[in-house]
């Protein structure tokens, strides 16, 4: 009788047991369907992320100055705060997916492509992975299919859901690893939210104010100002730059309020129109007109914010725009500089520095140049010519005159002088005993910089000894680093080394590469001459020629550019 009590006894602990882990396995997926749900759209996701933050940073401090507050929270700083929100929060819901392990979820093998190398694969969350395993290895890959481990999975964002980016199978059978790679993740942007998907709090700001009549101090409730951009909608296109925006605005005070622009995250100053009217009815907008690039690589944000007469800001308000018009061709500008009869008994003449100046810019006109509107009268300064001033004039000139979308070509040829810390270009009239007498390379530099502000594209030739340390401020045994981002640099020697000069080549020994490949030695199959076919060309043969006694430096964070046509 015991012995039947013990085996009923534990028959319904097992029961109890099972219905336990039953009902744990039921809430485990429970919680699962919800955190599934939770992560299903990555909008949702970052709103819920970002808002109460961004609703957190942008009330008024109970011992904040309303001049401070005025300065922190500011439609770039709130735009430059909702981003940066944003990138977390598409972090976190990756990180989040990744904790889901969906990689363990049903996976069933599909057909196997013979021709093309690759099995497929059914999945739940993720639809077909064309996974590529060679023809030898697929009869194993299929038997071990269902012991094949799944490691590794990289996830990103893809039309507002989770997408997965590569996954590895590995199969311990025979150590061998096949990878899934999705292409779209190397180059899909993650996320696109609409700026103004977000509902961010109207704000009341706490302050002390004197009633009328009154010395005594009243605590009072003011109101943001709320803005809304009416058109044109978000997403969509401009033909002409030249692009009416049209905006309500709600104040609470009774002011007119100040408004502020910003095209790309650069103010600009607008001035707003008169409202129109329509048989007497005045129009329920404003409107301003701004002139937007003419971009088809890149898209426009313009973002509008108001200030009433409390100096309290709107909430900004943006708009992400494309440029459908017709893309105007760049200007090309040249400007080189070469000296070879230097005034200065300490400074060596050269044979071929201002040749090559010349024969840089005759070669560059002399190719096919249709891909650029005009090209600028250029500016060539040789010998007599080349004095300090006349060079930081020239340069401080171009500076000035260039503009967005623009190719400025800048050539050096002559003697590079190291001082300390310091290089100098020495033009005609430096003094190589004082070489502070020559053009700095830090002003070069800075006129370099304000070109490439203007949204140009600028590339710079140097052929001088020491070119390299040009760039560099530190000994010459340093790696040679580019002082400005954004800038292609073609410099014929690094910064311990001098540059070689030979007379069967009628320049310099970069320079002569240089034309070289300018004229056709460097072109590819459709005749062009680009950024990745002049680097090969110049630095292999450069360095062929003096066995590797000089090293041309080339910088180039931009990729292959196009430059020019050869005829």
């Amino acid at each position: 009788m015991d012995k039947l009590v013990e085996i009923r006894n534990e028959k319904i602990k097992k029961e109890r047991e099972e219905s336990e882990q039953q009902a744990i396995k039921a809430g485990e997926e429970a919680a699962r369907k919800r955190k599934e749900y939770e992560l299903s759209s990555f909008t949702a996701y970052a709103k819920r992320f970002v808002e109460p933050k961004v609703n957190k940073w942008q009330n008024k401090g109970e011992f904040e100055k309303m001049a401070d507050y005025q300065k922190r929270v500011t439609g770039p700083n709130r735009s430059a705060m909702v981003d940066s929100l944003t990138q977390v929060a598409e972090k976190r819901f990756i990180d989040e997916h990744i904790a889901l392990k969906h990689e363990k979820e049903n996976m069933r093998l599909d057909v196997y492509d013979s021709e093309n190398e690759v099995f497929s694969i059914e999945t739940e969350r993720f639809g077909k992975l064309i996974v590529p395993v060679p023809i030898s290895d697929g009869p194993d890959f299929k038997s071990h299919f269902l012991t094949i481990e799944r490691k590794n999975p990289v996830l990103f964002i893809e039309n507002d859901k989770i997408a997965l980016a590569s996954l590895d199978f590995y199969d311990s059978n025979t150590g061998k690893t096949f990878r899934y790679s999705n292409g779209n993740a190397l180059s899909y942007n993650h996320y696109n939210i609409d700026p103004d998907s977000y509902k961010f709090e109207l704000v009341s700001v706490v302050t002390a104010k004197k009633a009328p009549q009154s010395t005594q101090e009243q605590v009072v409730q003011i109101k943001r100002p709320v803005l809304s951009i009416v058109s044109p909608a978000t997403n969509s296109s401009y033909s002409n730059p030249n692009v009416t925006i049209r905006y309500q605005v709600s104040v609470f005070d009774g002011s007119v309020p100040s408004l502020s622009v910003w095209i790309n995250g650069e103010e600009t100053t607008v001035s707003p129109k008169a409202k129109r009217q329509t048989k007497g009815v005045a129009a329920a907008w404003d409107e301003i007109e701004l002139t937007l690039p003419k971009d088809r690589d890149h898209t426009c944000k313009v973002m509008l914010s108001v200030i009433d007469g409390n100096g309290l800001p709107s909430e900004p308000k943006t708009i992400v725009l494309s440029y459908a018009g017709e893309v105007p061709k760049p200007n090309l500008y040249l400007f080189a500089a070469g000296i070879s009869n230097y005034r200065s008994s300490t400074l060596p003449q050269l044979s071929y520095a201002a040749k090559d100046a010349k024969d840089f810019v005759k070669t560059i006109c002399s190719s096919d140049l249709s891909m650029y509107e005009r090209v600028v009268e250029p500016i060539v300064l040789t010998d007599a010519s080349a004095t300090k001033a006349n060079i930081e004039k020239k340069l401080d000139e171009l500076s000035k005159h260039a503009r967005q979308d623009d190719v400025v070509m800048l050539f050096f040829s002559g003697h590079g002088v190291p001082d300390g810390d310091d290089t100098y270009f020495m033009s005609v009239d430096a003094n190589g005993d004082d070489p502070y007498t020559g053009v700095d390379f830090a002003f070069i530099r800075k006129k370099m910089r304000n070109m490439k502000n203007n949204k140009c594209r600028v590339l710079v030739f140097m052929d001088a000894c020491y070119s390299g340390a040009m760039f560099n401020t530190k000994s010459a045994l340093k790696t040679i680093t580019l002082a400005e981002s954004d800038i292609i640099g073609f410099y014929s020697s690094n910064a311990g080394q001098t540059s070689a000069e030979f007379a069967n080549d009628g320049n310099g020994l970069f320079t002569s590469a240089l034309l070289k490949a300018l004229k056709g030695e460097a072109k590819n199959k459709d005749g062009e001459i680009t950024t990745t076919g002049l680097h090969k060309y110049v630095s292999d043969y450069v360095t062929d020629k003096t066995r590797g006694a000089q090293h041309p430096i080339i910088e180039n964070p931009l990729g292959d550019i196009v430059l020019f046509k050869t005829k």
